[in-house]
């Protein structure tokens, strides 16, 4: 269990060290469109692309995924990432969720999940398999700008992915 967390530790700590420059730009809507203001506009978008039953499928996904993630948080309690020191630079930041708030724990992620829920649902209603990938670039932001580890975003990508499965 040591080498795969000291594994987990050394991945974050490269993406973290990572210089895009104007990439951030890229990047960061990876960081922001799963959370709880961004999901607003990704559930208008699958209605708006998939009806009312795409929007079914998208909604238990997400909420399975979500639930799960919940239940995981309060029983792994794990510490978001420091970011490095100095900090690596940067063209923007995200916000990050800080020691005390309700969504501290870094444990499964949820934004991640989220979004390969959504993938997962987008690809299987005939959608462009390029859905998929909407749960890795989300994972990559994550860790990218700090929010989270590389393990966090992993356990959040197949959680996601089996959500996705289940509502599809």
């Amino acid at each position: 269990m040591d080498a795969l967390e000291a594994l987990d530790r050394q991945v974050t700590r490269q993406v973290q060290h990572l210089e895009l420059g104007v990439l951030d730009w890229v990047v960061a809507p990876g960081a922001l469109l799963f959370n709880e203001k961004g999901g607003v506009l990704v559930a208008a978008a699958v209605w708006a692309r998939e009806g009312d039953r795409g929007m079914q499928e998208f909604l238990f996904a997400v909420l399975a995924a979500t639930t799960v993630v919940r239940l995981v948080k309060v029983t792994v309690p794990r510490p978001r990432p420091e970011l490095p020191v100095p900090p690596p630079a940067r063209q923007l930041s995200v916000p990050r969720y800080r020691p005390g708030d309700a969504d501290y724990g870094s444990f499964p992620s949820g934004d991640t999940a989220a979004a390969a829920a959504t993938g997962v649902v987008l690809a299987s209603r005939a959608g462009p398999r390029a859905a998929l990938a909407l749960g890795v670039y989300t994972a990559f932001a994550r860790v990218y700008f700090g929010c989270h580890y590389a393990g966090d975003v992993a356990g959040g990508r197949v959680t996601g992915t089996v959500a996705g499965g289940l509502g599809a």
